[in-house]
């Protein structure tokens, strides 16, 4: 898959096939998958049957996200194995994925294949990305060294995040949610396809007030008062095997 641009990416992706991954026959294909097994892109650049590949490899699926209850990106994020999410503070501050120890640096992060990663600093801060679960296709963790593929930010390893694709009927989902401290959070997500055209829109919105004791005393929200991110998926299957899409990932946080 090549991509060009940060926050906004023009992709040409080619689409798992049976000969993409290196089977004669796509009734190869279909057995497997009549199997469970995975089709992966993020460990070699090019879809790979996870059997296949050399390096640890974790693949949580649209199905596992939606079966956790998770809502955010942060929260799915917590339930791989050999990932540690941190948190310096409350909602909004500095958030830190560290992938078999190593640094958020030497962790490459992947929306889409497009890196999220600093130029400057090589690390990122993730309570910035807004991303629902209900946005997510599916997340490829691929643990160790993974240098001569995707340079030095990755020696700890890379974390790739699929976005949805539309597909079938329109369709549409809708979530909310109130807590403690005048919290609120809700979001929508539109998507399906016509023909060989698929398009996927999702909206996502939070906001927190300042902290109230028990004895009455109030603390100041160091957080975010509130932050609400768009995503755009559209694509174009001008073949059986390629499809040519435009992806928009945007965050805008209010801070305290």
């Amino acid at each position: 898959m090549a991509c060009t641009g940060s926050g906004k990416a023009l992709c040409l992706q080619k689409l798992p096939s049976a000969q993409a991954v290196g089977d004669p026959d796509p009734q190869v294909q279909q057995r497997r998958q009549a199997r469970g097994e995975t089709v992966v892109v993020t460990a070699d650049r090019d879809p790979v049957n996870i059997r296949d590949v050399g390096s640890s490899v974790s693949v949580i699926t649209a199905d596992e996200i939606a079966a956790s209850g998770a809502r955010w990106l942060l929260d799915v994020l917590q339930f791989a194995p050999g990932v540690n999410v941190v948190r310096s503070g409350p909602p909004g501050t500095l958030t830190e994925v560290f992938l078999r120890g190593a640094s958020s640096s030497q962790t490459l992060f992947l929306i889409d294949g497009v890196k999220v990663n600093s130029p400057t600093s090589g690390g990122y801060d993730l309570s910035g990305i807004q991303l629902s679960a209900d946005q997510i296709d599916r997340i490829e963790i691929v643990r160790g060294p993974q240098s001569t593929l995707y340079g030095s930010q990755a020696i700890g390893g890379v974390i790739n995040i699929i976005t949805r694709q539309g597909d079938g009927p329109i369709s549409g989902e809708v979530f909310g949610s109130l807590g403690s401290y005048d919290f609120a959070e809700g979001g929508a997500l539109l998507s399906g396809d016509a023909g060989r055209f698929d398009y996927s829109v999702g909206y996502a919105r939070s906001s927190m007030n300042d902290y109230k004791t028990a004895s009455g005393d109030r603390y100041r929200n160091t957080g975010f008062d509130a932050k609400q991110s768009y995503s755009v998926n559209l694509g174009y299957s001008f073949l059986d095997t390629h499809r040519l899409g435009v992806m928009l990932n945007t965050t805008e946080i209010d801070k305290t």
